[in-house]
């Protein structure tokens, strides 16, 4: 009897060395594969790219259509209140810009409609100020012929 408990016993001695190991191999295999990874994606040389090649390659920088400041009353009834707004308009390309200070005065109009149709209550939360600029964005695709805008970014938005 004593003799099954030690063969027993040697076997699960033997069967957590085993797992042992396994665990070691796994964890070490899990740190370094990242680290030679990186080590032979390091060493691939990247060739220096060409004068006339260089703007080429670079990614294109954001084009920003800015208005002058807006102006406007509230909608509402009761206490009067102003809205103070400035804001920069992402366009897709230099045509599309040239193409907005073309059209200045229908997007001003545009928008000062849009914004004059609001009332306080509208704008006061971020969710009303998220909502505007997809409206103000639909309104002013609508205008343009050329392409369409990407983003509203409001750069001074004051009610009082």
């Amino acid at each position: 009897m004593f003799m099954k408990e030690s063969i027993i016993s040697k076997k699960t001695f033997f069967n957590i060395k085993v797992l042992l190991f396994i665990s070691v191999f796994i964890a070490i295999t899990l740190q370094t594969v990242p680290i030679i990874t990186n080590v032979f994606a390091a060493d691939e040389e990247v060739e220096a790219p060409k004068e006339g090649e260089e703007a080429a390659q670079q990614e294109p920088m954001e084009i920003f259509f800015k208005l002058d400041p807006f102006i406007i009353n509230l909608r509402g009834t009761g206490v009067k209140r102003y809205l103070k707004t400035s804001m920069a308009i992402e366009v897709e390309g230099e045509r599309l810009k040239k193409e907005m200070e073309l059209r200045t005065p229908q997007l001003r109009d545009t928008i000062i409609t849009v914004l004059t149709s609001k009332s306080f209550n509208d704008l006061n939360s971020n969710e009303g100020k998220i909502s505007l600029k997809y409206e103000l964005m639909a309104h002013i695709n609508r205008i343009l012929k050329t392409g369409a805008i990407r983003a509203i970014y409001f750069t001074d938005f004051i009610i009082q």
